[in-house]
This record gives structure tokens, C-alpha cells and sequence, in this order.
């Protein structure tokens, strides 16, 4: 998959797929993704199929994704807002 700085890569990465990114962000370099500098770098990645998801990968691709879970939540909140909201919401039409 290719990405430009987008927050589904922490779905992506969780389903174990490999993820070129294209954009800067904060977590270029960590070792998560393939970053290639041009789009020429792109397409021979796509062509040659060099995706890296070896263990070094895997093992920061975990501790990318635990940072990016606990960061995602207000501790406390609830889990199940977005069902709350369309409740509201179809309560409100029926009235």
C-alpha cells in the first residue's frame, strides 16, 4: 500500500502489509515504513517488490503501533461514542 502521511498506515501496519510512504511526518525514519526519496524509487520498489517487513521491521512496527494506540484515546473516554451519536441523532428524527 501507499501512503502520503495518512492515518489508515496504523491499520495497515497492524494487518502485517507492506506500506510505502511518500509524504514527511514525524515518523519517517523510525523504521516502520518504506520511504522511498522520489517517485522514480517508488516505482522500482513496486517493480523490483522489495517491500521490507523482516523482523527488524516487525518489531519497530509494534512499538509504533502501541505509541500510536495509547495516543489515539483520552484515558477515561468512552469506547463507544460514535454509537451514542447516532442514537442522538435517530431519536432526534423520530420526534
Amino acid at each position: 500500500c501507499i501512503i502520503n502521511s495518512s492515518g489508515v498506515s496504523s491499520e495497515l501496519v497492524i494487518t502485517g502489509m507492506p506500506v510505502i510512504a511518500t509524504g514527511k511526518s514525524w515518523f519517517n525514519t523510525m523504521v516502520v515504513f518504506d520511504e522511498p526519496k522520489t517517485w522514480e524509487g517508488v516505482k522500482k520498489m513496486i517493480d523490483d517488490k522489495k517491500y521490507n517487513v523482516g523482523p527488524t521491521r516487525r518489531v519497530m512496527r509494534k512499538k509504533w503501533v502501541n505509541w500510536w494506540v495509547n495516543h489515539q484515546f483520552f484515558i477515561g473516554e468512552k469506547t463507544d461514542l460514535l454509537n451514542v451519536y447516532i442514537k442522538k441523532f435517530k431519536d432526534r428524527e423520530t420526534q
